[in-house]
């Protein structure tokens, strides 16, 4: 008598509802982050003292998922320790039963891939959790090693010549600098000071090739002509609103042939920042929005083009892990989002490709691979005078460029560390570095390809890494292959 489970139950495994997304969990109240992002900005607080109360109620059956497949329609609320536990058993018994040959070899390492990142999520949450109440230093420090440790397993180590490449270009550039007026020569000073003594001779690696990004370029647009065709053809001096953006949106979704499939662009003056949700369908646009015409497009190829594209591709497949993600999916997804938004562009100095690399700096500066690592306001120090030398104009460093320059760094500062005292020298949440090495992954993959229309196809077949060409990218086109 066989010991597996049958087919079916092995295929619910694979279905599992593991899904998490650690950072939601560290979220704040928009009103408690917009008063201590002023005063930390004006030097009023040392370091914001946040609470987040998303991690409060880890342990309140704060979840609501779907039944598995063939269950009905149920849903099943718990905590956080029911999900590890059933996530947990996924991951268990698609090992324990992948001798029966029921399901292939890939379906068995995606899924179970998958199953174990979103697990690795979830102790990073309940890490955090216990980073906001440890009691003696004993338990202050078990909780700072399990937060850092998860980190390091999720989101790996930072690339220390990488760091140093972006920052002997900041050297450069700021010994370039030539201030006229008084607020650009204090920050000249400072920032000299310091750079002084660091042996910075690493030359920036390139992401991508002037060549390679205009093939590119002329790939996507024909690739998605009829998607970016749904965009008004205006200058910069026409800007679109949040709601019509949402039609121009639905429209491109009904180009790509994603609104018959339920795909929808919606406003939601919840969000900051565009989203796009695989599980709901949905392209999310703040209320705030005020885009271009060239903007727009930008958006698109990244938010429908990859996001939407890949989710909607991996549902098809038939494979859960393909819609929502493998475990090495994230970083080169984003990364492919901001890239197309630079080929489209025509080059790579982007608003897209600076946020990233500014993320890097703010990475680099807080773990303190150029000396000790720093707290949340030690590394806002030097990373915003970092960005002020990049936006002055002509030496001129006006108030308003500090103030930008401020605001940026204080948003990279916020999302490193978040979910944290941020008073912890180097304790930071590492996903912000992932934006940068996405991209250089990305560079590469496409640098390499023979054809690059063929390489772009075979990225968009679901959410998965296809740079890892001879590991992940291999198992998922070999799955597609069997499974069509």
């Amino acid at each position: 008598m066989s010991t597996y489970e049958s087919h079916t139950a092995q295929r619910a495994y694979t279905e599992t509802d593991s899904v998490y997304i650690e950072y939601l969990d560290f979220a704040r109240g928009k009103t408690e982050l917009k008063q201590q992002k002023e005063a930390f900005i004006a030097g009023e607080i040392y370091t914001p003292s946040y609470t987040y109360p998303e991690l409060s109620t880890l342990y309140d059956f704060g979840y609501e998922i779907k039944a598995a497949p063939g269950l009905g329609e149920t849903t099943i609320k718990e905590s956080i320790s029911d999900r590890k536990s059933r996530t947990y058993k996924a991951v268990l018994e698609l090992e324990a039963n992948r001798a029966s040959g029921e399901l292939s070899d890939e379906e068995y390492d995606l899924s179970a891939g998958m199953h174990e990142s979103y697990l690795q999520k979830m102790m990073l949450a309940e890490s955090a959790h216990r980073l906001q109440t440890v009691g003696g230093a004993a338990e202050q420090e078990l909780a700072v090693y399990e937060f850092v440790s998860l980190n390091e397993t999720l989101f790996g180590e930072i690339d220390v010549p990488t760091f140093e490449g972006i920052m002997t270009t900041e050297r450069n550039r700021l010994a370039a600098y030539t201030p006229s007026d008084e607020n650009g020569i204090r920050v000249k000073e400072q920032l000299e000071q310091y750079f002084e003594g660091k042996e910075l001779d690493t030359e920036e690696a390139e992401i991508i090739d002037a060549e390679t990004l205009g093939a590119l370029r002329e790939v996507l647009l024909e690739y998605f002509k009829d998607m970016l065709a749904a965009v008004p053809d205006t200058d910069e001096t026409v800007k679109y609103g949040a709601d019509e953006c949402k039609d121009i949106i639905n429209n491109a979704l009904r180009a790509q042939g994603l609104y018959e499939k339920d795909w929808r662009s919606v406003v939601d003056p919840s969000i900051s920042i565009p989203s796009t949700e695989v599980e709901d369908k949905l392209v999310k646009m703040p209320e705030t929005t005020l885009r271009t015409a060239d903007e727009l497009r930008r958006l698109l190829v990244h938010e429908i083009g990859v996001h939407a594209l890949r989710g909607q591709n991996g549902e098809e497949a038939g494979l859960r892990a393909l819609k929502y993600g493998t475990a090495k999916y994230a970083d080169v997804e984003e990364g492919e989002g901001v890239l197309f938004e630079c080929a489209l562009a025509g080059d790579l100095d982007n608003p897209s490709m600076n946020r990233a690399r500014d993320r890097y700096i703010v990475a680099g500066l807080a773990l303190g691979v150029d000396d000790a690592p720093r707290d949340a306001r030690q590394t806002f120090e030097i990373a915003w005078r970092v960005i002020a030398v990049r936006l002055a104009n002509d030496g001129e460093m006006t108030d308003e460029v500090m103030k930008q320059a401020k605001d940026l760094a204080f948003a990279h500062v916020d999302n490193a560390f978040r979910g944290t005292p941020q008073t912890m020298p180097g304790v930071i949440y590492r996903k912000l570095k992932m934006y940068w090495e996405g991209l250089q992954k990305n560079g590469t993959y496409y640098a390499k390809a023979a054809d690059v229309k063929a390489a772009l196809v075979s990225s968009l077949a679901a959410k998965h890494d296809h740079t890892d060409t001879e590991g992940e990218a291999k198992q998922v086109q070999t799955y597609l292959q069997e499974a069509a």
